[in-house]
């Protein structure tokens, strides 16, 4: 604007200018100017002001490309955000070209076009959006069998295995590997993992714990001498055992051995037992191994013998008197004597608990082999006491 007085000069800064214009608004506003000069004569002026929008919308793309998730739903909408100097989102309508086309169930690439319109109607510049449906969940893994699994040690491991699927890929295409061994000779704790990768290269794992442990008990093995025949008066030699385990060595056991002698010998002066009186006594056997597993008991029968009875003492001169063979046999033992007696010979079998399980005679003039049959026997060892007159002889034979 200008403003001069009736002589020509210029008097702009004595205008006042009132207005209601909000340029935040769109909308007509005026603006009114008024001056009065020296002699007090005014005058005014009015301006109408219109506030407009012209200025385009933008779209712009969250990612260019977008990648979705394969088999979930898709608001194309969604791919871009819209903005105006003005109108809030409300007021803006976003057109699309090709969203239809888009298969959110089938992996591929796909291209959407769009166009923004304000309510001032302004037109954005199109934007193409490549919208890739991929599939980017990994697969996932169940295990089989426990977790943690408890394995027994020393016995071949037999991994259970996993279950997987995939969301999209079938469970059949889905690869899966494993890392990590288990020893079962060494106790100890082991991992495994799984590692299942589908065909769209997306990875998931799972652990398994195993612990190789020892839960089997050891074995006393008395070596089939579960009776043993003692003479009276005569020291207790326990013949040896054997402690079987699946794990532990009978060195490493044999500390832990227990030995149980209540219905045992008693001691002679020097502290060794001995057959004191006739009859049956025992000792038992248990031990636990480095796992703490306990075996089941074993019995050891002593029998000690009357004086004068049989023992394994009275062999010296057996085979210069009788051949007794096979030994060890089946059960049927041939017996042949070395020469004529003079009075028959008597043949007596004991068990190891001195009780006569089969008797028999033969000729003192049969120098024939003779068999003793005694196939109806337990298998184990047993005692044959040969008797001709004054002369007694005994071996232990076996049957397997």
């Amino acid at each position: 604007f200008t403003a001069r007085d009736n002589q020509g000069n210029l008097i702009n800064n004595q205008v006042i200018i009132t207005s209601n214009l909000d340029t935040s608004i769109l909308g007509t506003y005026s603006a009114t100017y008024s001056v009065t000069d020296a002699f007090g004569l005014n005058v005014s002026r009015q301006r109408a002001i219109i506030v407009g929008d012209t200025t385009r919308p933008v779209v712009t793309p969250k990612s260019n490309p977008y990648v979705h998730q394969v088999g979930t739903a898709l608001d194309v909408n969604s791919v871009v955000n819209v903005t105006d100097n003005y109108w809030p989102t409300s007021f803006i309508t976003l057109t699309t070209q090709g969203g239809g086309a888009v298969d959110v169930n089938k992996v591929g690439s796909y291209f959407v076009s769009y166009v923004a319109r304000d309510n001032s109607g302004n037109l954005s510049n199109q934007v193409t959006v490549r919208i890739d449906v991929r599939d980017t969940r990994p697969p996932s893994l169940v295990l089989k069998g426990t977790n943690p699994m408890n394995w027994e040690v020393k016995t071949q491991f037999i991994d259970p295995g996993v279950t997987v699927s995939d969301n999209y890929w079938p469970a059949a295409t889905v690869v899966v590997s494993k890392r990590g061994t288990v020893n079962v000779n060494v106790l100890g704790t082991y991992t495994i993992w799984y590692i299942a990768t589908d065909p769209s290269g997306n990875k998931d794992s799972l652990m398994r714990t195993v612990n190789v442990l020892d839960r089997t008990a050891p074995v006393i093995d008395l070596l089939n001498v579960f009776t043993v025949n003692l003479p009276r008066w005569q020291v207790y030699v326990d013949p040896p055992i054997v402690i079987l385990d699946n794990y532990n060595t009978d060195k490493e056991m044999r500390d832990n051995l227990l030995l149980n002698t209540q219905n045992s010998l008693p001691l002679n002066l020097e502290g060794k037992r001995f057959g004191d009186v006739p009859g049956l006594f025992s000792i038992t056997y248990r031990v636990k191994d480095l796992s703490g597993n306990q075996s089941k008991e074993a019995k050891r029968t002593i029998n000690v013998l009357p004086e004068g009875g049989v023992g394994l003492t009275d062999v010296m001169n057996l085979d210069g008197f009788m051949s007794i063979y096979p030994n060890p046999s089946f059960g049927k033992i041939n017996l042949r004597l070395a020469g004529s007696q003079s009075e028959p010979v008597e043949i007596m079998v004991y068990d190891m608990i001195g009780k006569l399980v089969h008797e028999t005679q033969i000729q003192g003039n049969n120098l024939q082999a003779n068999e003793l049959d005694l196939t109806t026997q337990p298998k184990g060892f047993y005692l044959i006491k040969v008797q001709s007159g004054e002369k007694v002889f005994a071996r232990k034979i076996q049957i397997n």
